[in-house]
C-alpha cells in the first residue's frame, strides 16, 4: 500500500474517531451545563429579588416603629389639646413628605376613632373600631398584605400598631397606608433575562400582584394555577422571619408555555416569587450545534480523506521539485530556476528559492544579512498575539501573520496577494454597513487612524467578532506612502466583562438606593429631634452623616442615569429651547461653588436664536462642565460665551486650571474615567459620559482642547432651529 492511501486512510479514520465521539458528547455537556448555568442565574435572581421585598417590607416596618415611639404622638393622645393635635398632624405630613412610599396615615384613638389624619377625605372622629387594622393593631404590629380601598380606587398595603404610655398603657393606635408599586420594580427589571424572562409575585389566592411581561392588565385579575406555583405554596408554614429557600424545575406558566423556573415563599405575607424564561429560547443555541453536528458527522470524515489525498499528492510531487531544486542550487548552479507557480506555501518556498538564487548570484556577501533580518521579521511578526497584515498602496495583503488567521478564520494563503476586502469585512456594529474606511483613509491621507469599538470584523464562519483596529501608513525615504500595517484584535472578552461590570453596578446601585433613601429619612428625623435632643457634638456628626449619605445618593443617580440612558428609558426629546435661559439658570446653580473657591464665573451672554435642545439634560450637562471646571480650577475662574456659524451654536466653558495630558483626553467622556488627575477631587468619572449621551442624544457633539498646565476649554454644540 503506497503511503499517499495511508495517509488518506489515516485521515479518515481519525476524522470518524474524532467527530463521532466529540460531537455528541460536546453536544449533551453544552445542553447540561447551558441549563445548569440558567437555573443558576434564575435562583440568584429569585433570592435577589425577594430579598428586595423583605427589605421593601422591614424598611416598612423599621420607619412605622419610629413612628410608633414618637414622643409628639404620645403628648398628644395624653393631653387631647388641640394644639398638640395640631403639632401631629403636621409631623405626620412631614414625615409623608419625607417617606415617599407611604401616602396616608391616620392616628386613632382607643375607642377606634379618627383622631389626627392626614387624608382630607377622612373626618376626625370618623369610627374605624371594627376595621382589622385596629382591632389588630392594638396587641402588636400587624401587617396586611395587598387590598383594594374604595375611597382611593387603588391597590395598598398597610401597617398598624399601638401607641403606647411610659407605663405601656395603650393610648391609641397608628396607622399607615402604603403604596405598593414600588414592588413593581421586581418585575419591571428584567436585567439578565433575556427576551423571554420575567420575575412576578402570586398571593395566597393565586392571583397576579405585580406587571406580567407579556399580558396587560393582570394586577389581582390573572389566576395562576401553575403546578410552579403549587409546589412554592403547598410546604408553607406562617412565619414572620424572613426564610430562604428556593426551588427549581420545568413547568409549563400562565400562557401554556414551558419554561426554567426558578421559586420561593415570602413567609410573612404568604406571597410566592417567581422566576422563569422560555425552554426554547435557553436551548436556542443548542439548535444550530445540533445541526452543524449532523453535517460534520457526514461531511467531514469524506472530506478528511480526499484532503488527504489530494494534500500528500500534490505535497509529494511538488516535494520532488523542489528536492531538485535543492540538490542543483546546492551544488552552486544559481541559473537553475524552480518551476512551481503556485500561492501556496511549495510555491513561495520556490519563490523564496528563486529569489535566493538571483540574490546570491548578484552579491554573496549580502545574502546572510538578507536571511537574517527577514527571518527577524517573519519572527516578530508571527510572535504577536494581536492580528497583523500589511497592504501595498492598491490594498494587495503582502504580509499576514498567525494571529490574524486565528482570529478571522481566513488562512494565509487565502488572502495573500488579494485586496484586503475581498476577504475581510469590516463593519458597524449597528447597522452591519462596512466600515474600513481606517485603512483606506491611512493611504490615502498618511495619518494613523482607529476604529471604534462598535466594530465589527466578520470572520471565515460568518460570525461577528468584536474588534479594535488601528492602521499607520508605510513611508519610502522619500516619504511617499507606500502602504500601510493595520493591527486588530478580538476584544470580544474584554466588551462581555464591561458590559457584566455595568450590569452588576447597575444591580448594585438599584439595590443601593432604596436603604440611602430610608438612611436619609431616619437622620433627618433624628436631626428634626423626634428621637429627642442631642449635644452639639452629635449633632455635627449626624449633620456629617446626612451629608455624605446625600453625596451616595448622588453617585447613586448618576449610575442609574447611565444606566437608563444606555437603555432608552430616559428619553431624550429635543425642542425648541432658548440656550441662554439654560446657560443662565446653570449658572446661578453654581454660582456658589464658585465664590466659596474663590473663583470668578462669568457669563458672555449674546443673543442667540433657539436652538433644538431636551432642556432639563441639557441642564445636567452645562452643570457637569462648568463643574467640572469650578472643581479642578484653584485660581483664576471660569468663562462662558458661544459661537455660531449659522447652522449650530457652540457652548465653549474655559476654565485656568491645570489642564488635560496627552494621555487622559484619549480616554475623555469614557465611562469611568476622569480628565483632571486630581487625587483630591472626588467622583467616579461618569459626569463627562453622561454629558456625551445627552448631546448626542440631542443631535449635538461636544469634545475638548487643553494643554497640559493652560487650562482646558469644554465644547458642545446645538442646532439651530430654522
Amino acid at each position: 500500500m503506497k503511503i499517499r492511501t495511508k495517509i488518506s486512510l489515516a485521515f479518515l479514520l481519525t476524522a470518524v474517531i474524532l467527530t463521532g465521539v466529540t460531537t455528541p458528547v460536546s453536544y449533551f455537556i453544552n445542553k447540561n451545563n447551558l441549563e445548569r448555568s440558567i437555573f443558576a442565574h434564575l435562583i440568584t435572581t429569585a433570592k435577589s429579588r425577594a430579598s428586595y421585598v423583605q427589605y421593601f417590607l422591614d424598611t416598612q416596618k423599621g420607619q412605622f416603629r419610629i413612628i410608633q415611639g414618637s414622643e409628639v404622638a404620645r403628648g398628644a393622645l395624653e393631653n387631647k389639646r388641640e394644639e398638640s393635635r395640631i403639632h401631629l398632624k403636621e409631623r405626620l405630613t412631614r414625615i409623608l413628605e419625607t417617606n415617599k412610599e407611604y401616602y396616608e396615615l391616620f392616628v386613632l384613638g382607643t375607642d377606634g376613632k379618627v383622631f389626627v389624619t392626614t387624608n382630607p377625605k377622612e373626618k376626625e372622629g370618623e369610627d374605624f373600631s371594627s376595621n382589622e387594622l385596629f382591632i389588630k393593631g392594638k396587641s402588636e404590629l400587624f401587617l396586611k398584605g395587598h387590598f383594594y380601598e374604595e375611597e382611593f380606587d387603588r391597590y395598598a398595603m398597610a401597617i398598624s400598631g399601638p401607641i403606647l404610655s411610659t407605663e405601656n398603657e395603650l393610648l391609641g393606635v397608628v396607622i399607615a397606608r402604603i403604596n405598593p408599586e414600588s414592588l413593581n420594580d421586581i418585575a419591571l427589571d428584567r436585567t439578565g433575562l433575556g427576551e423571554t424572562g420575567e420575575v412576578y409575585l402570586v398571593n395566597r389566592e393565586g392571583y397576579m400582584i405585580t406587571p406580567s411581561r407579556f399580558k396587560e392588565d393582570v394586577f389581582f385579575k390573572e389566576k395562576i394555577n401553575t403546578v410552579a406555583a403549587e409546589h412554592c405554596f403547598e410546604d408553607y408554614t406562617p412565619k414572620k422571619e424572613y426564610e430562604e429557600h428556593v426551588d427549581e424545575g420545568v413547568y409549563l406558566d400562565y400562557r401554556d408555555i414551558k419554561v426554567l423556573n426558578s421559586h420561593q415563599i415570602i413567609s410573612e405575607t404568604n406571597w410566592c416569587l417567581l422566576a422563569e424564561i422560555d425552554e426554547k429560547e435557553v436551548l436556542a443555541p443548542l439548535v444550530t450545534q445540533r445541526k452543524v453536528a449532523l453535517a460534520i458527522l457526514s461531511v467531514v470524515p469524506f472530506l478528511a480523506f480526499l484532503a488527504g489525498y489530494f494534500i500528500t499528492k500534490i505535497v509529494t510531487k511538488k516535494a520532488d521539485i523542489l528536492l531538485e531544486g535543492v540538490e542543483n542550487i546546492g551544488k552552486g548552479n544559481l541559473d537553475y530556476r524552480i518551476e512551481v507557480k503556485t500561492r501556496d506555501e511549495a510555491g513561495i518556498l520556490a519563490e523564496a528559492f528563486n529569489k535566493m538564487a538571483t540574490d546570491l548570484k548578484k552579491s554573496m556577501i549580502s545574502i546572510d544579512a538578507v536571511t537574517k533580518e527577514k527571518n527577524k521579521i517573519d519572527a516578530i511578526l508571527q510572535s504577536l498575539h494581536d492580528g497583523v497584515f500589511v497592504i501595498d498602496n492598491n490594498f494587495n495583503v503582502i504580509l499576514y501573520n498567525e494571529a490574524a488567521t486565528v482570529i478571522s478564520g481566513f488562512s494565509f494563503h487565502e488572502i495573500i496577494g488579494r485586496k484586503f476586502f475581498e476577504i475581510l469585512k469590516f463593519v458597524h456594529e449597528k447597522d452591519g454597513k462596512t466600515d474600513d474606511n481606517f485603512i483606506k483613509d491611512t493611504i490615502r491621507k498618511g495619518k494613523v487612524h482607529k476604529t471604534e469599538s462598535a466594530t465589527l470584523l466578520i470572520g471565515k464562519d460568518g460570525k461577528r467578532i468584536d474588534v479594535g483596529s488601528s492602521a499607520a501608513p508605510l513611508e519610502d525615504k522619500q516619504g511617499r506612502i507606500t502602504g500601510c500595517v493595520v493591527v486588530f484584535r478580538d476584544i470580544t472578552k474584554e466588551k462581555e466583562t464591561s458590559r457584566m461590570k455595568d450590569e452588576f453596578i447597575n444591580i448594585a446601585a438599584h439595590d443601593l438606593r432604596t436603604p440611602a433613601t430610608a438612611i436619609k429619612g431616619y437622620l433627618s428625623m433624628l436631626m428634626e429631634g423626634d428621637a429627642g435632643e442631642f449635644s452639639e457634638e452629635a449633632s455635627d456628626m449626624l449633620k456629617n452623616a446626612y451629608e455624605g449619605n446625600e453625596r451616595l445618593i448622588n453617585l447613586i443617580d448618576d449610575f442609574l442615569t447611565v444606566s437608563r440612558v444606555e437603555k432608552g428609558k430616559i428619553e431624550i426629546v429635543p425642542k425648541k429651547t432658548d440656550l441662554t435661559k439654560l446657560v443662565e439658570t446653570s449658572i446661578k446653580e453654581l454660582k456658589g461653588q464658585a465664590k466659596e473657591k474663590g473663583l470668578t464665573l462669568e457669563y458672555q451672554k449674546a443673543k442667540l436664536p433657539p436652538v433644538y435642545a431636551d432642556e432639563e439634560r441639557t441642564i445636567e450637562l452645562l452643570n457637569n462642565l462648568i463643574g467640572n471646571a469650578i472643581k479642578f480650577t484653584d485660581k483664576g475662574g471660569v468663562t462662558v460665551y458661544h459661537e455660531t456659524d449659522g447652522k449650530e451654536i457652540v457652548t465653549n466653558i474655559v476654565d485656568t486650571g491645570p489642564g488635560i495630558s496627552k494621555e487622559m483626553k484619549m480616554f475623555l467622556f469614557q465611562k469611568y474615567r476622569r480628565g483632571g488627575g486630581r487625587s483630591n477631587v472626588t467622583g467616579l468619572g461618569l459626569g463627562l459620559y453622561i454629558s456625551r449621551l445627552i448631546i448626542e442624544g440631542s443631535g449635538g457633539r461636544i469634545w475638548a482642547r487643553s494643554e497640559e498646565g493652560k487650562g482646558a476649554t469644554f465644547s458642545f454644540s446645538l442646532r439651530i432651529v430654522k
